[in-house]
């Protein structure tokens, strides 16, 4: 089931912070009110639209990673800089076992050298 964002254009709020994301920005030029994103889920979205509205994210308030993973990725697409950010310290704040060969796999694939090193210090202590 596709997710579709309805924008709605004389919503002044959401067009003063189209600034945190170029890409939306640049997708609003090419559309007209509607916005069909297939491959994101909805916790995912509503977590997004969340920071772009208030500057926080519950998973990002609450520590849950599985969630910061995924609003990290949904940020890089959307080249949300300061939300990628927010999501790194999550990440390096919940490394454990379980999850530092995934972390390290993101760390090195997207250049996050903060997550990186702590996933190095956490490997050798």
């Amino acid at each position: 089931m596709a997710h579709i964002l309805f924008i709605n254009l004389f919503f002044s709020k959401f067009s003063f912070q189209l600034d945190k994301s170029p890409v939306f920005a640049r997708i609003l030029d090419y559309v007209e009110k509607r916005v069909e994103l297939n491959d994101v889920g909805a916790n995912v979205m509503r977590e997004l639209l969340q920071f772009i509205y208030t500057n926080s994210a519950d998973c990002l308030a609450n520590g849950n990673l599985e969630a910061t993973i995924q609003l990290f990725l949904i940020a890089d697409r959307f080249l949300i800089d300061e939300l990628k950010s927010r999501c790194e310290e999550v990440m390096v704040a919940r490394i454990k076992g379980t999850h530092a060969l995934e972390l390290w796999d993101i760390a090195n694939h997207f250049g996050l050298k903060k997550l990186a090193n702590a996933i190095r210090m956490f490997c050798w202590a």
